[in-house]
């Protein structure tokens, strides 16, 4: 069985990210790297609104 986990992005991203020419895109890769930094016990699935949603890695 598959369990994902949901951790919120904080809020400040959304800020930064508006000031980018490409926000969706922009705001996609800080939510990566917030992941890799600060759960590198999870493994990036998808981001829902602001949380990102990961997987333990195996």
């Amino acid at each position: 069985m598959l369990h994902e986990y949901r951790v919120p992005i904080p809020y400040e991203y959304l800020g930064i990210a508006e000031e980018s020419p490409n926000k969706r895109q922009t705001f996609a890769t800080f939510a990566r790297g917030y992941i890799k930094s600060q759960y590198p016990e999870f493994e990036f699935v998808r981001i829902d609104k602001m949380d990102v949603i990961c997987k333990k890695k195996s």
